[in-house]
């Protein structure tokens, strides 16, 4: 972002682009669901992995003119919300 330029050999470009596969992913996963809880965190997920993303794409010198342009930074809530969704997943076998 904001005309930097990156080798492809660097690791955040490989890491945005696991990101994207994982993104990619889910959305089967969610193309294919049938519980609608489960589609419906899975969306969850997907938007804030866009977040990391967009994160990822920019340099740390950056991060205040990427807010300041209305993009959001990866939150520690974020992060709480999806590891609370994994748990209580893990925790119920009849969606298995």
């Amino acid at each position: 972002m904001y005309g930097r330029r990156l080798s492809k050999a660097d690791p955040r470009v490989d890491a945005y682009g696991c990101v994207d596969e994982l993104n990619s992913a889910l959305g089967l996963a969610r193309s294919i669901a049938s519980d609608k809880f489960v589609s419906d965190q899975i969306l969850a997920a997907q938007k804030e992995l866009i977040v990391v993303m967009g994160e990822l794409a920019t340099a740390p010198c950056d991060y205040e003119r990427y807010a300041k342009d209305g993009f959001h930074l990866t939150t520690t809530g974020m992060v709480d919300r999806i590891t609370s969704v994994v748990f209580d997943l893990e925790k119920d076998k009849s969606l298995y």
